[in-house]
């Protein structure tokens, strides 16, 4: 008999054990890059999503160097140096904010990523909101002193210039100095701006993105469209990632297409181009 109750309470204990280890990996998690999300603890299991770098997760256990992960309603693992501690407060240093502003007559703004979770409140068309973490397809956005989650469906990025102050600015690979620098802007070189943490900026780079301090760049007016705001291609013509032939091809522009340009230097017209900046030579436009 008495066997048999000391078993019992082991087993309530080996229960409790389990809750409050259950428990301590109740928190989120966010990747630090693009990584997949697999259904076993080993790179041989089956990929069942990807993890685009800054989505948040929820952390349910470990097993080894791989964290259990629940992402977009899919349950699997992620090895773990492609993860750290989602931060408690929106003002943590190491948050990667970016504004958008809803394309929606009318967005609801929930209590949890999902169209299952209450509606606190509504967003209108034109309306901005603060994102600080994207979960699938859901944005975490700052809303009345707390947090709410809209669709990324019906949202689009606010972009902003800024321009650099130091003589030679190196450009990282991340946002802060441990990083490694991947090239250099010089001073008065202007930007593009899609994200930032407290103390750097998210900027198009090339054919993607990087990161430059803060301390040495400010904001600017963005440029506005050359005289007559648009212009015809004369010939089949490259786009490149800067203003000029060394910098790399991203696309290509046929004869006779007509699109916006902003200031000319030196030559070449900055334009948008697929949701990023690019150059053509002003040389084979009218």
């Amino acid at each position: 008999m008495l066997r048999t109750k000391m078993m019992k309470i082991a087993a309530a204990a080996a229960v409790a054990t389990v809750i409050v280890c259950t428990g301590a990996f109740a928190a989120n998690v966010v990747s630090v890059t693009d990584v997949n999300v697999r259904s076993g603890p080993d790179n041989s299991c089956a990929v069942v999503a990807v993890m685009k770098r800054g989505t948040s997760a929820e952390k349910l256990g470990k097993s080894g160097n791989w964290i259990k992960v629940k992402v977009d309603g899919k349950t699997g693992y992620v090895y773990g140096k492609y993860l750290k501690d989602a931060p408690d407060s929106p003002d943590d240093a190491n948050v990667e904010k970016k504004t958008v502003s809803v394309t929606a007559s009318s967005l609801r703004v929930r209590s949890g990523p999902g169209t299952k979770y209450s509606t606190i409140g509504y967003l209108k068309k034109g309306g901005e909101a603060v994102v600080v973490e994207t979960s699938g397809k859901w944005y975490k956005i700052e809303y009345k002193g707390k947090y709410g989650y809209i669709s990324s469906k019906y949202t689009k990025d606010i972009t902003k210039t800024v321009e650099v102050t130091a003589s030679s600015l190196n450009v990282r690979s991340g946002p802060g100095k441990e990083y490694k620098s991947i090239g250099t802007l010089k001073k008065g070189k202007t930007a593009t701006v899609v994200a930032e943490t407290k103390d750097w900026y998210k900027i198009e780079y090339k054919d993607g993105y990087a990161y430059i301090s803060k301390k040495y760049a400010k904001e600017v007016a963005p440029e506005k469209p050359a005289a007559g705001k648009t212009v015809t291609i004369t010939t089949d013509l490259y786009v490149r990632s800067g203003p000029g032939k060394e910098y790399k091809a991203i696309g290509t522009l046929k004869k006779g297409k007509t699109v916006e340009v902003f200031e000319k230097k030196n030559g070449w017209y900055r334009m948008k181009f697929n949701g990023k900046t690019g150059y053509i030579s002003a040389k084979y436009t009218q």
